[in-house]
């Protein structure tokens, strides 16, 4: 699974934090920090790469931070995302090249 996900993208600290999210569900920092071992900080910063990257929410409940991870189904919203993206640039960069060789 791990390698899987660092296929992906993920490094080391957003699997372990991600995996520990979807095993706990809606999840506080500090049991996240008991399944995975990691300092909070690490923590943090991981959740945060992991929203930016739409594989995780974080929420503000009583002041403090909960960390929900994005169903597993996610990764293959984002893949199919970054499919269309390819196609899109692959498309645009062989209509440059077409351009370039009729004014050459």
């Amino acid at each position: 699974m791990k390698d899987l996900l660092n296929q992906f993208g993920l490094n080391d600290k957003e699997i372990a934090v991600y995996l520990a999210t979807l095993e706990l569900g809606d999840s506080s920092i500090g049991a996240i920090e008991t399944l995975t071992g990691l300092h909070r900080q690490l923590i943090y910063n991981a959740a945060d790469s992991l929203a930016k990257q739409g594989l995780m929410k974080i929420k503000r409940q009583g002041g403090r931070k909960r960390f929900v991870p994005a169903p597993p189904d996610t990764f293959e919203e984002l893949a199919i995302q970054k499919l269309e993206q390819a196609r899109e640039i692959t498309k645009k960069l062989e209509e440059a090249k077409q351009a370039a060789n009729f004014t050459s």
